[in-house]
């Protein structure tokens, strides 16, 4: 069945006229008698009943019109669907990231993607480094956002951002004016976010500079507690910026200055398998984010 013979069979139900679905439909009047009589007679129904100059349905033509009329919406719906993915706006992303980047970063950024890509269905895993490369690896997520790049075989990664690491405070009294030495630090508990990576190693260098043995009381993996165990031992810790911005904004939180000063910076990577295609939702996941990156560390 053609489709315009429904379309045409549509509008001269809406509009009760031969000639106003013509003018409508830019056919001329011969052309729609032809579609409605070539529809009822595949049909072998009367559609319409003259009523003076309109064209009422008869009850076959109502019976017909609801099943056209679902027709048409699923067929627009189904087109409208199938050129907003093509466009990448619209399917399923699964996406694993490290719970730093789950936890401060993502919030912000995925209320501003769904402000723009709301038809796009979004799966975020939070788990550490290792597990989002395997997720990636074993196809449960189509992205991965890791911290501080890593060289996996089967793997590709795009730098994101670059987040600095330094040394936070909950007690101002640290704050003298002028940068605090490792002699400074010496007495002060240090509390350590994990100690398998580089900016732990960058760490200890730097208090081994004056021969100081850092006094880390307690190691911890989950960066919520850590801040609270801050504030309860008046420690410090060496944490990256993204996790302390707010704290550090309304003052519950200082950065300390430092000498000597000690670099370090972790790079945030979008991680996916060399061997597989990005869908278009993921390059338009992926786009973006690289788009919103200046906007993630003010």
């Amino acid at each position: 069945m053609d489709i315009d013979l429904l379309q045409t069979f549509q509008r001269v139900a809406a509009l009760q006229s031969i000639s106003k679905a013509a003018d409508d439909l830019y056919l001329s009047v011969s052309t729609v008698t032809g579609r409605i009589k070539s529809l009822e007679e595949e049909l072998n129904v009367e559609l319409f009943h003259r009523a003076g100059r309109r064209f009422e349905l008869s009850k076959d033509g109502k019976r017909f019109l609801s099943y056209v009329d679902r027709f048409i919406s699923i067929l627009q719906e189904g087109n409208q669907k199938v050129k907003l993915s093509k466009e990448g706006r619209t399917g399923e992303l699964s996406v694993a990231v490290t719970p730093i980047v789950a936890s401060y970063v993502l919030p912000r950024f995925i209320r501003e993607f769904r402000l723009k890509y709301p038809q796009i269905g979004l799966r975020v895993v939070a788990c550490p480094n290792y597990q989002v490369i395997e997720k990636v690896n074993n196809g449960q997520a189509e992205l991965g956002i890791i911290y501080a790049n890593t060289a996996e075989k089967g793997l590709s990664f795009h730098p994101w951002y670059e987040d600095e690491w330094m040394f936070v405070a909950p007690d101002r009294s640290l704050l003298q004016g002028k940068p605090v030495t490792a002699t400074d630090l010496r007495h002060v508990p240090l509390l350590a976010y994990g100690k398998g990576h580089p900016e732990w190693d960058a760490v200890l260098r730097w208090y081994q500079l004056e021969g100081i043995r850092p006094k880390v009381i307690m190691e911890l993996v989950h960066m919520e507690t850590l801040k609270q165990l801050m504030k309860e031992f008046r420690a410090v810790a060496f944490l990256p910026r993204v996790s302390v911005m707010e704290e550090i904004a309304d003052g519950t939180f200082a950065q300390v200055p430092i000498s000597p000063g000690l670099s370090a910076r972790s790079e945030i990577s979008f991680a996916y398998r060399n061997n597989q295609q990005l869908s278009v939702t993921a390059h338009t996941f992926f786009e973006f984010a690289a788009h919103y990156a200046d906007n993630l560390l003010p």
